[in-house]
């Protein structure tokens, strides 16, 4: 048996240790290009991110760490590990692929955007993605939703087709859809599972299912070539926030911009 010498640290630098272990960033955590996951957020903090192409050193927005973000990245994991999905009639394990990487679209000048999918299950023709909101997110959601179901039972189907999760989720997994049919693969839906971190009971878990849309990968497209045009003329600063739903936004400010200024003077 291998014994380690006890050696004598005070309870604020074992503290210290387990917090620098918990924030080292991973090699996910250090990415500098926009991924599917954004491309729907806030316009600004799309332009900030990719203004990084452009300035070199561009300056960080808050300190890169956030712990719900920490716990979902945890939760990510042992799904991706230990998952196993049954087939509903003979209760055999069904083929998923998990973190697949996935090349969705492209910018001319920019490059390509690529990302990783939780879950694809072939026998589904499913694209699926899980989400750890908190209970503000959670009740926004479930609002939504309730607005949603009064608007269908009243037949106003444009009026429901408004609410339900926001554009970011809804873009992501409809250019995942894109990038696994380019793939070779068979998509017609896109799952996302919302899995709240407040509660206790498996009853609260809520399933969003929509089918695969092109016209949402062309509508996302031409966002973010609009966004990125923008970016590269020297007009991030005119990209409005979204400040009531953008958290960066609203808790962080919209960052320096002196360097991207002076870069694309």
């Amino acid at each position: 048996m291998t014994t380690t010498a006890l050696e004598v640290f005070t309870e604020e630098q074992a503290q210290a240790a387990f917090t620098a272990g918990f924030t080292r960033q991973s090699e996910r955590d250090k990415q500098v290009k926009i991924g599917p996951s954004e491309i729907g957020g806030c316009a600004y903090c799309v332009g900030y991110t990719m203004a990084a192409k452009l300035v070199e050193n561009m300056p960080g927005r808050g300190d890169g760490f956030g712990y719900a973000a920490w716990i979902g990245t945890m939760a990510h994991y042992w799904l991706e590990q230990n998952l196993v999905l049954q087939h509903p009639v003979t209760g055999e394990p069904l083929e998923t692929l998990r973190e697949h990487k996935v090349h969705t679209i492209t910018l001319p000048t920019y490059g390509n955007i690529n990302g990783h999918l939780d879950i694809y299950t072939p026998a589904f023709g499913e694209t699926g993605d899980y989400k750890f909101p908190g209970k503000w997110s959670y009740d926004k959601l479930t609002l939504a939703l309730a607005k949603r179901r009064k608007f269908l039972m009243q037949g106003n189907l444009e009026e429901a087709a408004k609410w339900g999760p926001s554009n970011q989720y809804r873009y992501q997994q409809q250019l995942y859809a894109y990038g696994l049919i380019k793939q070779g693969h068979h998509v017609e839906r896109c799952r996302i599972i919302f899995l709240p971190r407040h509660s206790n009971d498996i009853r609260d878990v809520i399933h969003w299912v929509e089918p695969y849309q092109p016209e949402l990968v062309e509508k996302a497209l031409a966002r973010t070539e609009m966004i990125w045009e923008m970016v590269q003329a020297g007009q991030l600063d005119e990209i409005p926030s979204d400040d009531d739903d953008c958290y960066t936004c609203s808790t962080v400010g919209r960052g320096d911009l002196t360097l991207y200024n002076e870069t694309l003077k």
